[in-house]
């Protein structure tokens, strides 16, 4: 992971950043320089708040909150590995704003939302109480189920997997 990151200066300006509530666009602007060389990071709460925003005085509720805005506007894959539960970061636009020289470049240990390793991750959000949840099945969905619940199919593709892999 580098030591710093550049910051484009179109992100002043950025309809999408100004979205942001105030405290979700410090908390996007200050995690890109935490995320690795493909733009990912855990995404817990718990590791953002230790490692991005230490000093700031907010709630896992709060920092949850943020992401969640970041992933609703789409500057961020926010998914989950339901397996382990563990959470992930991915910026949606970091190859376009970040270049990392070649012989710099460390590959991320981290998967990638789009699954090159060959796991189908969830999009999620952090509580259970969409009233799509339990949409379609008999057993209500944990709570790392999938937030992408617009479209039917979408929905019961997400459920598929996780019959299939967590069940």
């Amino acid at each position: 992971m580098a030591k710093a990151r550049m910051l484009h200066k179109t992100i002043s300006t950025s309809s999408q950043v100004n979205k942001l509530s105030l405290p979700a666009r410090l908390l996007f602007t200050w995690a890109i320089a935490h995320a690795d060389d493909d733009g990912r990071l855990r995404g817990d709460p718990e590791y953002i708040k230790a490692t991005v925003v230490p000093m700031v005085r907010w709630s896992f509720k709060k920092i949850e909150r943020y992401l969640e805005e970041m992933y609703q506007i789409g500057l961020i894959y926010l998914w989950t590995n339901p397996k382990t539960s563990e959470w992930f970061v991915e910026f949606i636009n970091w190859k376009k704003y970040q270049s990392i020289k070649s012989d710099r470049y460390k590959p991320s240990y981290l998967p990638s939302f789009n699954g090159e390793d060959g796991f189908p991750y969830c999009v999620g959000i952090w509580s259970s109480s969409s009233s799509l949840s339990s949409f379609g099945s008999s057993r209500p969905l944990p709570p790392i189920m999938p937030i992408l619940m617009l479209s039917t199919p979408l929905y019961k593709s997400c459920r598929i997997l996780y019959n299939l892999f967590c069940s």
